[in-house]
């Protein structure tokens, strides 16, 4: 019920469905975002240590860490559908 009622307070919100996938090399977690900010979809490794190195997955496209812009914050704030499309390619296509 409390979560029900920050809820409704709120009034940046970000919606996502969250999946977890187990791989060599790390746990990785994979949002699915919904509404404003789809079809975008980012995934992260949980590492042990700064210094683990992983395998970057096939279908893992660019690094975007970096990337404040794709923040939770940021895309609850601004989503991706509001950014022009030449911002949305740069930031993506640009990322390290």
């Amino acid at each position: 019920d409390d979560a029900e009622s920050l809820w409704k307070l709120a009034t940046h919100k970000l919606i996502k469905t969250r999946y977890a996938l187990n791989l060599d090399g790390g746990d990785w977690i994979i949002d699915c975002f919904e509404e404003r900010n789809a079809p975008l979809v980012i995934a992260e490794v949980e590492l042990t240590s700064p210094s683990d190195r992983i395998e970057k997955p096939d279908w893992c496209y660019r690094e975007i860490t970096a990337n404040k812009e794709l923040s939770n914050v940021a895309l609850a704030k601004k989503p991706i559908s509001e950014w022009p499309i030449e911002d949305r390619l740069d930031s993506l296509l640009n990322s390290q």
